[in-house]
C-alpha cells in the first residue's frame, strides 16, 4: 500500500517517520529524515540533534514546522508504528497540512513550508 501511495510523490522528497530499519518507506526507496539509529550509531554518526528535532516534530511541538524545515522534510508519514512510538503527539499537521494519501497502512501529509 505504501509503495503505491508514494508513486505520485517526487522521488527526491523526504519524509518524517519513526526511524526503523524496516520502515515501509525505506522498502519503497524513499528518503527519511533519520535512518535507523542503531546502524547510524554503530558507524559513528552523531545523530543526537537530528533525533531530538525529529522527536519534537513528530510529537507536534509548537515549532514542528521549523523542525520539518531544518530536517528538510516535505511529508509526514503517520502509520501504526508512529502512532505507537509518538502516542502523546498533538498531530497539528492533521489540521495544518494537506492529507494526500491514506489507507490501512497509515496517512501521508504534505507540509507547506
Amino acid at each position: 500500500g505504501v509503495s503505491s501511495a508514494v508513486k505520485k510523490i517526487n522521488i527526491e522528497s523526504r519524509f518524517a517517520a519513526f526511524p526503523n530499519y524496516e520502515h515501509p518507506l525505506l522498502y519503497a526507496g524513499r528518503k527519511v529524515a533519520l535512518g535507523y539509529p542503531g546502524w547510524l550509531w554503530s558507524h559513528g554518526y552523531k545523530i543526537n540533534k537530528k533525533d531530538e528535532k525529529l522527536k519534537n516534530l513528530m510529537m507536534g511541538d509548537v515549532n514542528w514546522k521549523k523542525y520539518a524545515k531544518e530536517l528538510d522534510v516535505d511529508y509526514i508519514f503517520w502509520g501504526e508504528r508512529e502512532e505507537r512510538e509518538y502516542k502523546n503527539s498533538t498531530k497539528p499537521w492533521e489540521k495544518e497540512a494537506e492529507l494526500i494519501e491514506a489507507g490501512p497502512w497509515g496517512k501521508i501529509f504534505k507540509i507547506s513550508r
